[in-house]
């Protein structure tokens, strides 16, 4: 299973390396030409800073096809019921994360904020009994590439931090991950 997920990931990076080659300003044609090899290619993403970027851009997600919300229309619905219906999809609106959105729609450490939420799910894995439609939110940076926003804890529960509302803060997954359990 590890292998499948590097050889996804390797794809995917890929496909970006190939989509957005030429915003990224960091290789021309024949450039891109001479990275016959995998490690050719990593070595000249880390030295531009784009790495971070691909390393959080493959997820495990089913995502609805041609189905985008802006933010406004989403958060509208936190707090006037449990669930919504949109079509044959049934989305619990309860999540914390939702309320942290609504408070707050930008990464308090780059400052990247949230533009579109998508209709997603995870992918089914083995003796998983999850399979719900939620909303995630996301940014777009500078290289169009999106980043998913997400619900930090300020003090990690790790470190005895709360489920609680004073102790989340939005941010995106490059920066959240970047902390990690620290304070």
């Amino acid at each position: 299973m590890k292998d499948k997920n590097i050889i996804l990931a390797l794809k995917e990076s890929l496909r970006l390396q190939n989509h957005y080659a030429e915003q990224l300003n960091s290789c021309d044609n024949g450039q891109r030409m001479k990275f016959n090899n995998i490690e050719g290619w990593i070595n000249n993403l880390k030295s531009t800073g784009v790495i971070d970027r691909l390393n959080y851009s493959h997820q495990q997600l089913f995502r609805v096809p041609n189905v985008s919300f802006n933010p406004s229309d989403v958060l509208f619905f936190i707090g006037t019921g449990d669930k919504i219906w949109l079509d044959k999809y049934i989305v619990n609106m309860n999540s914390a994360r939702y309320y942290v959105f609504k408070n707050n729609l930008q990464c308090v450490t780059c400052g990247i904020s949230g533009k579109v939420f998508y209709l997603e799910k995870q992918l089914m894995q083995k003796n998983s009994k999850v399979d719900k439609f939620h909303f995630n939110l996301y940014a777009i940076d500078d290289y169009g590439i999106e980043i998913l926003m997400t619900k930090d804890h300020i003090i990690p529960l790790s470190k005895k931090g709360q489920n609680n509302k004073k102790n989340y803060q939005t941010m995106c997954q490059i920066c959240n991950s970047k902390k990690s359990n620290n304070i």
